[in-house]
């Protein structure tokens, strides 16, 4: 005869002893929460003993009493320093914020402060001059008409904001030898 195979155990009905899996979880769920309340309550209680103590040295400070921690080395007293009081540490008085700035005089009272000078508007840019090109014409040539260098000419008309972007596009895939008759070159002024 042949035997039946057993029936699958899912992990919420399995058991590890005499509890289903799921009640172990929850156990160390609930413990765990447990232990994060308690902690929590320990650091309260920690922090309001901390307060108690700030408000003791608040009272030993004006009471002169000898500071706690000794200011040169940061050792407790009487750990390799001496026990003695030292005195009171005073910080100098703070002057008042000054509303001038420095080198400059205040202005008297009622009397209202200079306007800066106006700023002149920024100078315009001269248009550059537009030489139509003719029959065997030469960048150079031209720049010689116009007092200037081949060179210029050639980084003014391939730079971008002074052409439409296709026309520098096609002067940079011909090259600075390469002029046709019609053409039109800018001269910056």
């Amino acid at each position: 005869m042949a035997e039946a195979p057993a029936p699958s155990k899912s992990l919420l009905t399995s058991k590890w002893g005499p509890f289903p899996v799921w009640v172990y979880g929850l156990a160390g769920l609930i413990a765990a929460w447990l232990v994060a309340k308690w902690r929590a309550s320990q650091s309260e209680k920690k922090g309001a003993s901390q307060a108690d103590t700030a408000d003791l040295a608040d009272t030993a400070e004006t009471e002169q009493v000898a500071p706690q921690f000794i200011i040169e080395n940061n050792m407790p007293a009487g750990v390799g320093a001496p026990t003695t009081p030292s005195a009171p540490i005073t910080t100098p008085p703070v002057p008042p914020p000054t509303t001038t700035l420095p080198g400059k005089l205040p202005n008297p009272p009622g009397t209202t402060p200079p306007k800066p000078p106006a700023k002149k508007p920024p100078a315009k840019k001269k248009e550059p001059l537009e030489y139509k090109v003719k029959h065997n014409d030469t960048l150079s040539a031209i720049a010689k008409k116009h007092h200037t260098t081949w060179q210029e000419l050639w980084t003014y008309n391939t730079t971008a904001g002074n052409r439409p972007a296709n026309t520098i596009k096609t002067l940079k895939a011909r090259g600075p030898n390469l002029l046709y008759a019609g053409e039109t070159i800018l001269i910056p002024q």
